[in-house]
């Protein structure tokens, strides 16, 4: 398995190729790119998410930018519409 970068962000499987290492290391490289004061972070509600995006957040701070708490919360999408 490779990581992938694309519009939907890193793909690859967790805990294998996507390990928080790895995600730790892509925050603080995205720090130094982004340049910004602060970043937010939300994951998706698979059990990877938390783990996964507490290390992108570690990997910012560690870059020098904030990071408040990932946080998951519910959203609704919009379904097709007609007429």
């Amino acid at each position: 398995m490779v990581l992938r970068f694309g519009t939907d962000g890193i793909r690859a499987r967790a805990d294998t190729v996507l390990t928080e290492s790895v995600v730790r290391a892509l925050g603080r490289a995205a720090a130094a790119h982004l340049g910004a004061d602060e970043v937010a972070i939300g994951h998706d509600t698979r059990a990877s998410g938390p783990a996964l995006a507490r290390a992108l957040a570690e990997g910012f701070v560690a870059g020098g930018t904030r990071s408040p708490a990932p946080s998951c919360r519910p959203r609704t999408t919009r379904g097709p519409t007609t007429g």
